[in-house]
């Protein structure tokens, strides 16, 4: 499987700084939450991604500058997209038994943001990945 979601995804720091807006409810995590997984959901149907077993993942994430740094990007986006793809019906978990392995890479492409997720039964090297976002995009 792969998947290219447009869009800056929330780094750590946005999904926490959600929760501590409300006087620490999760309103604004939520929120942010439902939105993304309803953008995941919609791009999952159209692209008629199917359920995905155990596997090994690997991430790209396309950031437009350097302001982020790449732990905190990663954090936050792979727990986007893991909760996403679950509530998608991509994946039946995001636990020991459905997540083998995972690996992330980032790039910085000014005008770009987005993630590639592939899903396999091996991780990717950072080429094998840039290639395939090459051709996804």
């Amino acid at each position: 499987m792969n998947l290219y979601v447009s869009g800056r995804l929330p780094s750590l720091n946005d999904l926490l700084a959600g929760s501590r807006n409300h006087k620490g409810s999760w309103n604004a995590y939520n929120e942010q939450k439902r939105r993304w997984y309803g953008q995941i959901r919609l791009l999952c149907q159209a692209k008629r991604v199917e359920t995905v077993g155990p596997g090994y993942f690997t991430f790209v994430f396309v950031e437009p500058d350097r302001r982020r740094d790449p732990d905190n990007v990663a954090a936050g986006g792979i727990k986007l997209l893991f909760d996403s793809l679950v509530g998608a019906d991509v994946m039946k978990g995001d636990s020991w038994a459905h997540v083998l392995g995972f690996v992330s890479y980032w790039v910085h492409t000014p005008g770009k943001a987005g993630c590639l997720v592939h899903h396999g039964d091996a991780l990717l090297t950072k080429d094998d990945a840039l290639s395939l976002l090459e051709k996804e995009n």
